[in-house]
């Protein structure tokens, strides 16, 4: 009876120490770094407009510069594509274009989190991919100081606070500047009155509201069409030549903003911005992406009331 239960207290020591040697041998396989990989789950964000795609990359930046030593957790995975788009984009998956967005592929994907902006997303697009269980979060700015404030928002939503308010911090701090270096006394004292013209065929322009508004309003400019209630809309050539900007900056694909005289204004020499050469040609890709990016079309504004005065 002894002898029994000694052999059984033998054979289960051998047996834990057959564990543990298996134990080691299988651990001796696995390569070195996997012993101490990052088990932190990564937090996945798939952006359904071009402006927050370029919030989410410099929000991510300025963690990694502020990181520089640890792994960023949030990633970016999938971004709507356009013409023109930046060469980071090529890190990430395809969703679709804003006309033709790939459903299927987003839930593919299964994000942590979809962010879009207001008009830029379907919303029975919102509403199937919620239906799917996936969080979508709309963002929106009426001005330049809420643009800021949706940097710091939209890092929070991607559990990086830290760096969307860093970045927050540094576009007001650089719109504060360009807006102090362009306050002259002489745009103070007359105020131009701006026509801000965002297509030709038909004639856009930018309405009362929204950050195209606020942009001429900041750079010491009157909007022609600030009692309309509209981010943008859809004149007529009467209608301006009634409210006679003494300013017209029109939107095109130049590089360099410049004074135009050949413009479709010119056979209206009664005009002011028409008689004092001050109707000007802008980039529109400053202006075209509530991003950081837009400090470029600011500071272009700005330049040309300061050159018309």
């Amino acid at each position: 009876m002894y002898a029994r239960k000694n052999d059984s207290i033998i054979l289960k020591s051998h047996y834990f120490k057959y564990c543990v040697l298996v134990f080691w041998f299988v651990l001796s396989l696995l390569p070195i770094q996997s012993l101490y990989a990052n088990t932190t789950k990564v937090f996945t964000v798939v952006s359904l407009s071009p402006n927050t795609t370029a919030i989410i990359h410099d929000v991510i930046e300025q963690a990694t510069k502020e990181n520089a030593k640890a792994e960023i957790n949030t990633k970016l995975i999938g971004s709507i594509y356009y013409a023109g788009q930046p060469k980071y984009y090529e890190n990430y998956q395809n969703i679709g274009s804003f006309q033709a967005l790939n459903v299927e592929k987003i839930i593919s994907l299964s994000p942590d989190l979809v962010i879009t902006w207001t008009g830029q997303t379907q919303p029975q697009v919102i509403a199937l991919l919620e239906r799917f269980g996936i969080k979508v979060v709309v963002f929106n700015a009426e001005d330049l100081k809420s643009l800021a404030t949706s940097f710091a928002d939209i890092g929070a939503s991607i559990q990086l606070k830290n760096a969307g308010t860093a970045l927050q911090q540094s576009f007001v701090t650089q719109l504060e500047a360009i807006i102090k270096h362009n306050a002259t006394p002489a745009i103070k004292r007359h105020k131009p009155r701006v026509l801000l013209q965002l297509a030709t065929q038909p004639i856009f322009v930018a309405g009362g509201s929204g950050i195209l508004n606020d942009i001429v309003t900041q750079c010491g400019g009157v909007n022609v069409f600030k009692d309309m209630n509209n981010v943008s809309f859809q004149t007529n050539i009467n209608a301006i030549i009634e409210r006679n900007p003494s300013v017209i900056i029109m939107l095109s694909n130049i590089t360099k903003w410049h004074i135009d005289q050949a413009s479709m204004w010119q056979r209206w020499q009664d005009l002011f911005a028409v008689k004092n050469k001050h109707v000007f040609q802008l980039s529109s890709d400053g202006i075209s992406q509530f991003s950081p990016q837009i400090l470029t079309g600011v500071k272009n504004i700005c330049d040309i009331l300061s050159a018309a005065d």
